[in-house]
């Protein structure tokens, strides 16, 4: 954070790479936080919506979406004055975005729209006058001209305080989630305090820790950790996680399982259908060998797609086993 910046809780799950993830911060910007929007008001309010979006790094518009909102679009033309937005692949373009890198500085491809392009994250703040907390996770490219970060934002009508920005365990790429608190009272003067969450978990496919759906559940378990740990203490508070999970099965997924009930039996659950599934997969790779040596004179025909394929799926349910294990011993 710069110097003169509003104060931002910084967590990072103990025992983590601290090397790796360094690596990863020497390549962007600061956290930038304006936690007032250019318009205050003492009003009551009885509702507020909450939208998530990934902007795919300035393909997405927001003031239309913000246009949208306050026209009433999606809400049967009731207008909605009160809302914050969780903008997951926003970018910024800043000096502040160190110029100089080194070879074993993790740069991950440029991500731009090809036209239309919108501004940078601090135009919603300049420009539009609302509130923001942006927290980048990695540089947009290796550019030094113009050069860019991306991360998530939180953009709101209302002022954000008790401003925290979490450290996910790396899998394939640094993710950082902030999180910031609003509140209000409603007309009848009832207290209300709303902390929201901006996620967007990695894609690694993790063969060799445990596949997919362990390194989602992984970063995860931080995730609600750090919510837990760092939770502002006050009446009335709401936790709303949203964001791009980048999940494969859904709500069947064992990290969005977790995330909805902060239990292990998900992965329990998970760990049996595996194995299982393993289980007979194998079995049915033996007999069918058995059966075709008997019927066709060989154990196993290469140029027939349905074995072929049969047992590349098998293959794959091998490697979610190789984390199996540490998942279930969590709890």
């Amino acid at each position: 954070m710069p110097d003169g910046a509003p104060e931002v809780v910084w967590w990072s799950a103990p025992g983590e790479a601290r090397a790796e993830l360094s690596r990863w911060c020497e390549t962007v910007g600061p956290v930038m936080f304006r936690p007032n929007p250019a318009a205050s008001s003492n009003r009551p309010i009885d509702g507020l919506a909450i939208v998530s979006w990934n902007l795919h790094v300035g393909s997405g518009d927001v003031d239309a979406l913000v246009r949208a909102l306050r026209a009433g679009e999606f809400t049967g033309g009731a207008r909605v004055d009160d809302f914050v937005l969780l903008l997951q692949e926003a970018y910024r373009r800043d000096a502040a975005i160190p110029s100089h890198l080194r070879r074993w500085h993790p740069v991950p491809e440029r991500i731009a729209a090809r036209t239309g392009r919108g501004p940078d994250v601090a135009h919603v703040w300049r420009d539009d006058g609302l509130a923001l907390l942006y927290a980048p996770s990695m540089r947009n490219g290796l550019v030094d001209v113009d050069r860019e970060d991306r991360g998530n934002a939180i953009v709101s009508t209302m002022a954000l305080g008790d401003a925290t920005v979490v450290e996910l365990p790396v899998e394939r790429q640094r993710r950082v989630v902030p999180a910031a608190v609003v509140g209000g009272r409603t007309s009848a003067g009832a207290p209300w305090t709303v902390r929201v969450a901006d996620v967007h978990l990695d894609t690694a496919l993790a063969l060799l820790h445990g596949g997919p759906f362990t390194a989602r559940r992984r970063q995860v378990e931080t995730l609600v950790a750090a919510l837990r740990i760092t939770a502002p203490r006050t009446d009335h508070l709401t936790t709303v996680v949203a964001g791009d999970f980048n999940t494969v099965m859904g709500a069947r997924e064992p990290a969005i399982a977790y995330l909805r009930s902060g239990s292990s039996k998900w992965d329990v659950r998970s760990y049996v259908a595996i194995h299982m599934s393993l289980i007979f997969g194998v079995g049915g790779l033996i007999t069918g060998s058995i059966w075709a040596k008997a019927s066709w004179g060989h154990w196993w025909v290469w140029n027939e797609p349905t074995l072929v394929s049969f047992l590349i799926v098998l293959l794959l349910f091998v490697y979610p086993v190789l984390g199996a294990n540490q998942l279930v011993g969590t709890d």
